[in-house]
Parts: C-alpha cells; structure tokens; sequence
C-alpha cells in the first residue's frame, strides 16, 4: 500500500508538471490527484496502456499536447517499478565525452540530461535537478523533489554504498566526491554514479595495502588522497594505482606505511604532490635523467615533504628537482623535515629557488637553517611567505 501510496504521489507530481507547462489541461486542479490515482490503477492493471489515449478519455481532461511515446518515455521509470524491476542504466559515450571536456560548462551537461531522460533513467531528471540547485541551492521545493528522487532509487543511485550524504557529494547527476575505506571503495567501484568522479579520499588499514594497490580507479580523478594509519608497516605500491589516471591534479599521501613506492610518476596534469608522515621512495624500477622531474610532472606547482624522511641513496633524485625544477613549481613546504638545511643550501645554486613564491619551514627551524636565512637574506627577499 505504501509503494501504491509513493507512485499515485510520483505521477501526481509529474501530471501537475504536465498542467504547470501547458502540455495537458484540465477541467480543475482538483482533478490532478483523481487521475494520478486512476492511473496507478491501470498501469498496475496493464503496463502496455497508451496514456496519451486513456487520458484523452478522462472526462476531467480538455486538451493533451504530448504524444503517446513522450509520454511513455517519461512515464518508464514508474512502470517499471510498478512491474517491480529496476530503472535502466543508460549511458551515452559521446554526450559523456563533451560534459568530461567542459566540466564547468551547464550546456552539455543538459544535453545529456534530456538523452537520459528520453532513455527512461531517473538519473537524467536527478542531473536536471542538481543543475537548476546549483543557481538557486535554497529552492525548497527543488530540494524536496531531490530527496524523493532518491528514496524512490536509492540502488540506482547508490548501488551497494550506503546514501551517507556526508561521505558523498554530488553534482550534476553523478557522485563527484565520495571519502570511504578500501571495502566500501570496492563495493562501488564501477558503479555508473562515480562515471564523473572528481575526488576520492580513501581511508586504509595495514591488511589492505595488497588489496588498495590493485584497485582501478575512474579516469576522471583530479585528487586522490590516501590516508593511513600512523607507524604503519608493509608497502604502499603507487604506480599501478595511479596508471590510467590523465588529469590527476592533486595527490596527498598522509601516514601510512613506512615504504611508499611512487617510482617515476607520468602524471602530465599534476599540480599537487603531498606526503605526510612517509617516506616516498622513486624511481626503484628503471634509469632516472636529472631532467626527469621537468619531464615527467611539468605542471607541479606545489611539493609538501611533512615528516616524510628521504633515505640517504634517494636524496640525489630529489635534488634532481632543486636542479630541474618543474616550470610552475612556487610552492615548496618543508615540515619538520630534518635535512632542511640542506635543501636551502642547494637551492641557493639553483633556478628553483628564484621561480618559489612560497617557502615553507615549519618546525624545522634548526640552528643551520636559522643561519642560511640570515646570511641570504636578500636571496630570500623575493618570497610572498616564508614560514620558519
């Protein structure tokens, strides 16, 4: 009785959307939720009727403007709950392709609302939802047909991920943010809602540094953040996680273990690299150019080393970066980095040092880092921010 109760409120909703624009008129508003309750009756009774030919033998209806295909297009969805399956899942690889290369851009977006619309996935009317919020996020209306779209198809939606609000964030149709652990990663990877996923942060546990490394991500990944657990033992293998990634902007690795293997990133759109609490480990498979870094990560604008020790035969690849600087790199954050006078001393016979903006040395103001600043005050005159 409930579910009945759900889609006579479901197609009240969409009959008074058809009056609202014109494309069916009625003799009163009184007789939208009549209708809506007859035919909930009569789909239940035959799925196959022709709405646009039983509304016209309503008494209540004056004129209809939508034909019978448009109107079993937009009318699938509830038959197919009424028939007790699920909605399809459709997907369009082109109309895909154009929202991926204009992200920012409404315009596609739409277009590929309307296609999944007239393919009868609910997903196409929750992205024409989300667009109109994000101009007029405060719309309660909007807001309410949101929550019920979703009730409606919680596993269309959601799959095996448990609709948390707070460990997801949506926009436009698709999930564009979700922070979980390594299980529940796994148990929605592949789910047509993360096609568009922008940010993952995922949470790890010592038993799940195999299980981490083998998983394979979206494509359309801007920032992955990995976060582990403080004196962690065993192995974190980066590359195969991070192949297939192209627009990869922002990587952060916070604790976790004590051995990160990054090896020779080729990670072109790379703007952000972070390690917190471990000790990144490169090129541990192949020859390392000294030019490598240039090469390799020409975008990277911003490098954090926070209590991320470099072993001793590592220290001559990064020093590789203070001689070969990535072009765009102004943003250098030494934290508690115990060879820190030793980075500024290099630096001061290297480009890397006039193209930063900002130098950060946060707990690591050792006695010799005290006395390089001091003595080259004037090569450090340039910094917009100089923590020490």
């Amino acid at each position: 009785m409930a579910e009945d109760d759900e889609i006579v409120a479901e197609l009240t909703e969409r009959i008074e959307a058809w009056v609202a624009d014109g494309s069916l008129e009625l003799a009163s508003r009184r007789d939208v939720r009549p209708i809506a309750t007859k035919l909930c009756r009569r789909l239940q009774r035959a799925p196959g009727t022709d709405v646009g030919e039983w509304l016209l033998e309503q008494v209540a209806v004056s004129e209809l403007f939508l034909d019978s295909d448009e109107l079993a297009r937009q009318l699938q969805p509830i038959v197919a709950r009424l028939r007790g399956g699920e909605p399809p899942q459709c997907w369009n690889a082109e109309l895909a392709e154009a929202v991926l290369a204009a992200s920012d851009d409404a315009g596609p977006r739409m277009v590929l609302a309307d296609w999944l619309q007239e393919a009868g996935d609910p997903r196409g009317e929750l992205m024409a939802l989300q667009l109109r919020l994000a101009t007029t996020p405060d719309d309660a209306q909007l807001l309410a047909r949101e929550r019920r779209l979703f009730e409606r198809h919680r596993r269309h939606f959601f799959g095996a991920l448990e609709p948390d609000r707070g460990s997801v964030v949506w926009r436009a149709g698709f999930i564009d943010t979700v922070r979980c652990d390594v299980a529940d990663l796994v148990a929605i990877l592949g789910h047509p809602s993360l096609r568009m996923l922008r940010t993952l942060a995922v949470y790890f546990s010592g038993d799940q540094l195999e299980q981490l490394a083998r998983l394979q991500l979206p494509p359309t990944l801007t920032t992955l953040e990995l976060r582990g657990q403080v004196n962690m033992r065993g192995q974190l293998a980066l590359p195969a996680l991070l192949r297939g990634l192209p627009a990869l902007a922002r990587l952060v690795v916070l604790d976790g273990p004590d051995d990160t293997v990054l090896d020779r990133p080729e990670l072109p759109q790379l703007r952000v690299l972070s390690f917190a609490g471990v000790p990144p480990r490169l090129a541990v498979s192949g020859p390392w150019a000294p030019a490598d870094w240039t090469r390799r990560v020409p975008a990277l604008e911003e490098l954090t080393l926070d209590r991320a020790p470099i072993a001793p035969e590592q220290l001559g690849i990064w020093w590789d970066l203070v001689r070969y600087p990535p072009p765009g790199l102004r943003v250098l954050r030494l934290v508690r980095c115990d060879n820190a006078a030793e980075w500024l001393d290099r630096m001061l016979a290297s480009p890397l040092l006039d193209q930063l903006r900002t130098l950060d040395l946060r707990n690591s103001g050792t006695a010799p880092v005290a006395l390089l600043l001091a003595a080259h005050a004037q090569r450090f005159g340039h910094l917009e921010l100089l923590q020490s």
